[in-house]
């Protein structure tokens, strides 16, 4: 417990570190392209977050799977998985090159010059995914978290760069620059590369069998939290787009805390799982643990706002127009982030393939939610059917886990609902 805990503060503070460098330096991008250079660059990240996804849950599962074959001490095994996940992440990268070179025939001419020069540099998105996940199945989480804020600081300084002499163009060129530098030091703290590329069917369906149900909620879920800004792009168009992405860029800065806690439990969970056969006992003793969080979360939040007030105020405030939404996201925000909590225990159960049904019902109702919302609140309603579906996921994440790994749900739902309540109460009666 006491390596969890230690995990959890340097990692998710290394995040917290890598995400206010990437935050301020975004904020001078933004402020370099304005609304229109900014929220094409921001699409055009949209885009090659939907690209990865060629992976198919190779990454995924080679996270999960490298701690189990470690506890049984099977390095030859392991070594292998290594290898087929290497070298299938190099080929899905040259396959990702000809849908890059397919879509430039329709795109506009900013996507088509941006699809273009980032060609030769698409290997390097991929691998950058590859040592993240398997740096976390290493549990070299003091290594990952150094890695997070160089390539903070690697991807501002060449985005900004370039942005200067070569606008939205430029500022693609250099996110795709920096995934290239971060290659060598991502190497650096692995050791792990492989020139004989090898894929083993047997270790590929392994990684596969496990990765995919993760994979594709993952897919499932980057597409349900990113429907209200497809609705704003091509409604309302680059613009819109860059005024939205801009109170979402702070509100991923909140969201670093529950990805760095389900990041560091994952391992963990895992283990103790493949020792002791359940994890109800853990969460009936460690349930303080929840309301410690969302505590936590909460006062991260109260202390935020006013940051994110000044600094849109007195150097971006052509985003001026971010602050309402922002507002409007953070008053309801703590209670969505828990769903990352409960879903790493899902995945350690190896029972989150039983979210994707729910996932292909809240995704027709979200689009339903945002036709009906954005155009008649605009981007507001945009931040309202985000939410709903954000609590909706989380509270079905929760009924989930309750129904694999029995713990006192009526108590923890109390004291959760308690928390959230008092949240808001103090953030609207502060701001």
């Amino acid at each position: 417990m006491k390596k969890i805990i230690k995990d959890t503060v340097i990692f998710a503070g290394a995040n917290t570190i890598s995400f206010v460098i990437s935050a301020l330096g975004g904020f001078l991008v933004a402020k370099i392209l304005e609304p229109e250079g900014y929220g094409g660059f921001s699409a055009y990240k949209l885009f090659i977050s939907y690209l990865i996804n060629l992976h198919m849950g190779i990454f995924q599962g080679l996270q999960r799977e490298i701690p189990f074959y470690r506890a049984v001490q099977k390095e030859d095994k392991l070594k292998s998985l290594l290898n087929t996940a290497f070298s299938f992440t190099f080929l899905i990268s040259l396959l990702s090159i000809i849908i890059l070179l397919l879509s430039s025939i329709t795109s506009s001419e900013f996507f088509r010059k941006s699809f273009f020069i980032t060609l030769p540099l698409i290997p390097f998105y991929f691998l950058k995914e590859f040592y993240r996940f398997a740096m976390k199945g290493l549990e070299k989480f003091k290594e990952l978290s150094f890695l997070n804020i160089f390539d903070s600081i690697n991807l501002i300084v060449f985005v900004i760069f370039f942005s200067i002499y070569f606008k939205a163009e430029g500022a693609v060129l250099g996110f795709g620059i920096s995934h290239f530098i971060l290659f060598f030091f991502a190497y650096f703290f692995t050791r792990i590369i492989f020139f004989n590329f090898k894929i083993k069917f047997e270790d590929l369906k392994s990684l596969f069998t496990v990765g995919f149900p993760i994979f594709f909620i993952g897919v499932l879920n980057i597409f349900l939290f990113s429907i209200d800004r497809v609705f704003i792009l091509g409604i309302y168009g680059r613009r819109e787009f860059g005024i939205y992405a801009m109170a979402m860029n702070f509100l991923n800065l909140i969201f670093q805390v529950p990805i760095a806690v389900a990041t560091i439990f994952l391992p963990f969970l895992t283990r103790k799982k493949a020792k002791e056969g359940s994890l109800s006992e853990f969460i009936i003793k460690r349930d303080y643990i929840i309301y410690i969080y969302l505590i936590l979360v909460s006062l991260l939040v109260i202390i935020f706002y006013p940051m994110a007030f000044f600094v849109i105020k007195r150097f971006l405030h052509k985003y001026y127009t971010a602050l309402p939404l922002l507002k409007f996201l953070l008053l309801f925000i703590p209670f969505p982030t828990l769903n990352y909590f409960f879903y790493s225990f899902l995945i350690a159960e190896n029972k989150h393939f039983y979210i994707i049904p729910y996932h292909l019902i809240l995704i027709p109702f979200t689009v339903i939610v945002n036709s009906i919302f954005i155009p008649k609140f605009e981007l507001k309603g945009a931040c309202l059917s985000y939410l709903i579906s954000q609590f909706l996921f989380t509270l079905i994440t929760i009924f989930l886990t309750y129904r694999f790994i029995k713990f006192k749900i009526l108590r923890t739902l109390t004291f959760v609902v308690l928390i959230s309540f008092l949240h808001f109460l103090i953030f609207e009666l502060i701001f």
